[in-house]
This record gives structure tokens, C-alpha cells and sequence, in this order.
């Protein structure tokens, strides 16, 4: 049976407004954000009201991401809007920005190495990944801070574990569309939005617990490298009910980040058989990344039941576990 977002995706890629609409704003829920779109005159118009000013270069380079595996080079190119709704609902633009056809071709690759390795994946991926963590902090706490009664309790984990895992298996069996080795270079955009979700689930269910004091960049990347199998990298100690975090110096955090990079490239890598596999292949990588957001929600959740209290103790050198 094909899913309804696998059906989603095929839709949107034929250029079907009410598609492409609801494909943005399913992946740009994280971020509080509801989309309008309409294709008009050859152009895809996307209209993104909010409450607030948004980051425009950063949200436009989102979309980007999210638009360019559609493939739709058939349009002129797209016109984003941005602005704020006031409290009569009255909408008034703030910022537009517009890509050409040329922006939107997935065969003008943001990288150049169309032959990646396992460790040039891993490079790359790393460079990209260095502000993802902070990002995912800011936005969240402002998104709670403006919706409080969209803030998780604990009910509601299961729900956010399942729902980012069908996201991110919607993204990596829908958009799977590049084949051949070309595929590796051009599937980091894919590879980012299925990183990002994680990390926005690994945040919100450290609300979800009651733990947003202790959330910070610094322990999202720890999770998720202990979610990878690469335990706590001595920064964080399971110590029965509790976790320890230690402090990490801004020398290390991109060294975290690199080991994180660089299991998701092996991980990655191993399963690349699905860029080679048009259909088969497309759901075995939207299988893989189900099963993947799952465990890391699930070893999210084993952390995140605990206390979590912050040490004063610096750690110089992280302790790696191979995996």
C-alpha cells in the first residue's frame, strides 16, 4: 500500500499546488510556521505568514531545500512573501524573495564531489550541521514561548516520536528521486531535513519531561551521539536515576558534531542501495529512516526520564566508543 505521504510527495512533484502546499507546511511545522501556495503566471507563489519577524536568508534557504528535490524546473521559478499577521488577521508583506528556474534544478548540486566518500559525506555534512543544533534551541523555545499549549507533556511522546519518524520516512522515500552515484552528493539537502526533524524531537521530548532548563545545544548533540551508539563521549554519565552533564569548551562542540557527522555518513553510506533502486529502493530508505527516528527517539526517552543536572567539571577530551 502506498502511503499518503509517498502520494503526497508524487503529487507535488507534478506540480500540484494543493501538494506542494501541504508537503511546506509539514515540514515546516517545527518551526510554527502555516504556508499558502499557488501557482501562478509559471511562477510558485509562497505566501508565509507569522507572528513574528522571521530570519529571512536562513527560512529562504529552507524552502530552497525543500523545493529543489520537487524538480520543478518547469516554472519560471518561485516568489516567496513573508509577513505578520496582527490581531485582525489583516496581512501586510515584509520581505519577498525570489528563485529562478536554475535555483530549483536538482542537477546544480550545492556540492561539487559527485563521487562523495564516507568521509567527504561526513566533512560536509558537519560543515552544514554546526548551526543546526543552536538553531533548533532558539526557534523551539520561541515557538513554545508564543503557543504554550502546544508545549508536550508526556502523553504526548509516543506521538512526537511517531510523527517525526513518518516525516522523515516521507522525506526519504518521497524525495528519493536521483539515481546512480550522483544520488550520494545531491541526497545531503535530504539528509539535512531528516537530521534537523531528529534533533526538533529529541527537543521536544526533553520537554515533554520537564527538562527545558537543562536543553541546550550542547546536551542535543550529546544525545544524539549517544543515540548513535556512540555513548555519552564522557559529556554525558549515567549515574542510576540521574545524567551528569559535563561542561564542554566551544573547542569540542565541533568535534562532537564531527563524530555525529561522521556515524550518520556510515550509516548513510550502507544504506545508499536506495539511490540505486528507484522504487525498491525508495521504500527500504523510507523504512530506514522510520526504524532510525524511532531509536533515537527511543534512547531520547531513556535519557530524558532521568534527572539531568549540569556539573561544574570541564571536560577536556571526549571519550569516544567505536561503533
Amino acid at each position: 500500500m502506498i502511503s499518503p505521504q509517498v502520494n503526497l510527495l508524487s503529487n507535488a512533484k507534478k506540480g500540484d499546488a494543493y501538494a506542494i502546499n501541504q508537503l511546506i507546511n509539514y515540514l515546516l511545522e517545527p518551526k510554527g510556521i502555516t504556508s499558502e501556495v499557488k501557482i501562478e503566471g509559471g511562477y510558485l507563489h509562497l505566501i508565509l505568514p507569522s507572528r513574528e519577524a522571521l530570519d529571512l536568508e536562513q527560512l529562504t534557504s529552507y524552502i530552497k531545500t525543500v523545493l529543489k528535490p520537487l524538480n520543478l524546473t518547469r516554472l519560471k521559478g518561485a516568489k516567496i512573501r513573508g509577513g505578520y499577521r496582527n490581531k485582525n488577521q489583516k496581512e501586510f508583506a515584509v520581505w519577498s524573495w525570489e528563485l529562478s528556474s536554475l535555483e530549483l534544478d536538482w542537477s546544480i548540486n550545492d556540492f561539487d564531489d559527485k563521487n562523495l566518500s564516507e568521509e567527504g559525506l561526513q566533512e560536509k555534512l558537519a560543515r552544514k550541521m554546526i548551526g543546526l543544533f543552536e538553531s533548533v534551541v532558539e526557534e523551539r523555545k520561541k515557538y513554545y514561548k508564543n503557543n504554550p499549549s502546544k508545549i508536550p507533556r508526556l502523553k504526548d511522546i509516543q506521538s512526537i516520536i511517531s510523527g517525526n519518524a513518518n516525516k522523515n520516512s516521507a522525506i526519504s522515500g518521497g524525495l528519493n528521486i536521483i539515481p546512480g552515484p550522483i544520488g550520494v552528493a545531491a541526497a545531503i539537502p535530504e539528509i539535512l531535513l531528516v537530521i534537523r526533524n531528529q534533533i526538533v524531537m529529541i527537543y521536544d521530548i526533553g520537554i515533554a519531561y520537564g527538562q527545558e532548563k537543562a536543553l541546550s545545544k550542547e546536551l542535543l548533540v550529546a544525545v544524539f551521539a549517544y543515540a548513535l551508539g556512540r555513548g555519552g563521549l564522557g559529556v554525558l554519565i549515567v549515574q542510576g536515576g540521574k545524567v551528569l552533564v559535563k561542561q564542554i569548551s566551544a573547542r569540542l562542540f565541533p568535534k562532537i558534531v564531527q563524530i555525529v557527522a561522521g556515524r550518520l555518513a556510515q550509516r548513510f553510506v550502507s544504506s545508499m542501495v536506495g539511490k540505486w533502486l528507484p522504487v525498491v529502493g525508495a521504500a527500504a530508505m523510507a523504512t530506514w529512516s522510520n526504524i532510525a527516528t524511532r531509536e533515537i527517539g527511543r534512547k531520547a526517552v531513556e535519557l530524558f526520564e532521568k534527572k539531568i543536572e549540569y556539573s561544574s567539571e570541564f571536560l577536556e577530551e571526549l571519550d569516544v566508543i567505536e561503533a
